[in-house]
């Protein structure tokens, strides 16, 4: 998966956009047709009259259909921006990266017990090099231990972000746009 969190956010204005043009729009249109309305008294105008009730109904459920969506692109940029800007990550792949990094832990642990095999009781000129040898080791196995904890933490956030976000669009039904169908009598 790759996320551009710019081009979300660049979406979501989009959408701010559209729904409030949508909602002037909306507005606008049944306030003139209604006001229309006022000055036609027939058998047409009552008929004309329940059908844009009608269309001001399906109207308005499309309106929250435009924001149950624009929600879940807010839902995936807020949760995917305290990760970073850009995200690439292959879920598929969480196994063979901590297996990567378990076994540099590994051949450091082996490292570390070849140096703790060395008799250091003496002082020769080189035990102050060994041990810092080692110290540096020890500090290596420490900043991969830190990765592997912060790599497990960011794959279980992505995890439960995509369950959610799989959640949500579930929920998420189709909408279809009915024509206004209107016959004079």
């Amino acid at each position: 998966m790759l996320i551009n969190l710019t081009e979300i956010n660049s979406e979501i204005n989009k959408l701010n956009d559209l729904i409030s043009e949508y909602e002037d729009v909306q507005l606008n249109i049944f306030n003139q047709l209604k006001d229309s309305s006022v000055n036609w008294n027939d058998g047409n105008s009552l008929v004309f009259n329940e059908k844009i009730y009608d269309d001001k109904i399906e109207s308005a459920l499309f309106l929250l259909y435009i924001k149950e969506n624009k929600e879940l692109f807010d839902f995936i940029y807020n949760s995917y921006s305290q990760l970073g800007k850009k995200i690439s990550c292959n879920l598929e792949k969480k196994n063979s990266v901590i297996f990567s990094i378990e076994t540099c832990i590994s051949q450091i642990n082996t490292i570390l017990n070849e140096f703790n095999q060395i008799d250091v009781s003496f002082n020769y000129s080189e035990k102050d090099n060994i041990l810092k040898q080692k110290q540096k080791i020890v500090e290596v196995r420490q900043i991969c231990l830190e990765i592997k904890n912060n790599t497990l933490k960011t794959y279980t956030k992505i995890e439960k972000i995509e369950k959610e976000v799989l959640k949500r669009t579930q929920k998420l039904e189709k909408f279809d746009i009915k024509e206004f169908d209107y016959e004079l009598l």
